[in-house]
């Protein structure tokens, strides 16, 4: 019988795992439910890990800000992402204040998307199609060396990249990075 429950146990686990992005709902830091079935209306999405303690996620907001303005327009959305329960929605809201970040913040306490997603750092992107289909996972750009080192110029944009090779149909000559930046301490990462 014991055995039997540790493997209906494992089977329930395992199907809650296989979740889909879709059929995630998360909340906004003005309270409101963001399903992200939505993310099927768009071109594609980018969801980006944040921490606003991470001083590199402080640096990229004006960054973020500039890609928001940029590609809204031909259909893709960027959504801001802040894992577990760290940070009380007053930092939160103090963090998107303070660094006029223009795209929604949603929380993420149960690390739900996280654990579907597998970022594993702040700033992290990853960009989804429609179907959910992972088409770039990492650095936004190679502006941060490592944690305290910076280029004086970024010389590879590769969340930029990848968004125009997608827009464009073609294929992304860049698919995965290493990000760098603050460690997400998640439940299953």
């Amino acid at each position: 019988m014991k055995n039997f429950a540790f493997i209906l146990f494992f089977f329930v686990g395992a199907l809650i795992q296989a979740q889909s992005v879709t059929e995630v709902t998360l909340k906004s830091i003005e309270k409101s439910d963001y399903h992200l079935k939505a993310i099927t209306e768009n071109k594609a999405t980018v969801f980006v890990w944040l921490s606003p303690e991470c001083p590199l996620c402080r640096n990229y907001t004006l960054e973020l800000r500039q890609i928001t303005d940029a590609y809204a327009q031909q259909g893709i959305e960027v959504y801001g992402i802040v894992a577990g329960d760290y940070f009380t929605k007053k930092d939160i809201k103090k963090y998107s204040r303070k660094y006029k970040v223009n795209f929604p913040l949603l929380l993420d306490p149960d690390f739900t998307l996280t654990n579907l997603l597998h970022p594993k750092i702040t700033p992290e992107v990853v960009v989804l199609t429609p179907n959910e289909q992972v088409i770039y996972q990492g650095a936004i750009d190679n502006w941060a060396v490592s944690l305290g080192k910076q280029r004086r110029k970024t010389t590879a944009f590769y969340l930029k990249d990848a968004l125009n090779q997608f827009i464009a149909g073609e294929e992304i000559t860049t698919p995965k990075t290493d990000a760098i930046g603050c460690y997400i301490y998640a439940q299953d990462n």
